[in-house]
């Protein structure tokens, strides 16, 4: 339970959003999850503050760095902490770009593109933010802006409790006709297999893609009550009805597990990382792995 006198501390704190008990099927990509306390900081003070009074409180916070988390439908008690226009801005100077990590992948790529810069060729038409690309491996930064307040350098370990705010590149110039046609060329490679997009189900594997493996597998448009997997991204999840639990999603999960391993012999481990807790079949809370 969430202390009500934490509550309206944090009702007050300037710049900060205070959802209690907000769904996170709202949030999350597969559009399933249940209640947790959701904060939105539109200040990098408010996020200090919002930290500093969680703390306190002893509640611990969790970063939402992209449309990835999952959350079980009995819920969380852990408050989940969003940066909002301090990590969506775009910036140029004389020496790098400086781009906020909550925004669109698409977006930055496409901003960058217009100024005839180079680096996101590969985000060109991708889903998932700019922090998704940096934790997968797909931009490669100078700098790293976390909301701790320190920088993460090029060489320096990216930990999953950093909360990416900024990420700044080096301005290197091209032309936009070289820059679209090297993004075209990455979407085109990505289609029908799907890696490096959010929301995925199952891991790849050491060799190929776990699309292909899905594939294959005949998994292509499967669907289990509300949800189904992607006719084109064989391994991602559309919630159809939006009525699809986290349940649901599991389950969709280890039939896929099931089929690919009787059909083409492979084991793929799940990219998923719920959180929180399960509901009984009886409707109450049943305990989760955190």
């Amino acid at each position: 339970m969430i202390d009500t006198r934490l509550l309206e501390e944090l009702s007050q704190v300037e710049g900060l959003s205070v959802r209690h008990r907000e769904p996170m099927a709202v949030h999350c990509v597969w559009r399933v999850g249940g209640p947790v306390l959701y904060l939105v900081a539109e200040t990098e003070q408010a996020a200090k503050e919002c930290v500093t009074l969680c703390s306190k409180a002893k509640l611990r916070l969790r970063p939402f760095d992209g449309p990835n988390a999952l959350v079980r439908d009995g819920g969380d008690d852990l408050a989940w902490l969003r940066i909002g226009s301090p990590a969506m801005g775009f910036e140029v100077d004389e020496e790098k770009v400086h781009i906020g990590a909550q925004l669109p992948a698409a977006v930055a790529a496409r901003r960058m593109a217009a100024l005839g810069l180079s680096g996101l060729e590969a985000l060109t038409g991708q889903a998932g933010t700019v922090a998704d690309a940096v934790r997968s491996g797909q931009v490669q930064s100078e700098t790293l802006r976390c909301m701790r307040g320190r920088r993460v350098s090029v060489g320096e370990k990216l930990g999953e409790n950093h909360h990416l705010l900024v990420v700044s590149l080096p301005v290197v110039t091209s032309t936009v006709g070289a820059v679209q046609g090297a993004g075209r060329g990455v979407v085109a490679k990505r289609r029908g297999v799907g890696p490096g997009l959010p929301g995925m189900l199952l891991q790849n594997p050491k060799r190929g893609t776990a699309a292909e493996r899905m594939a294959e597998s005949g998994l292509c448009g499967v669907r289990l009550r509300g949800l189904q997997i992607g006719l084109y991204e064989p391994n991602q999840v559309i919630n159809r009805s939006g009525e699809g639990t986290v349940q649901d999603l599991l389950l969709l999960l280890k039939l896929s597990q099931d089929r690919v391993r009787a059909r083409t012999g492979v084991v793929l481990d799940s990219a998923l990382t719920p959180r929180g807790r399960n509901v009984s079949s009886t409707g109450g809370r049943g305990r989760g792995r955190r």
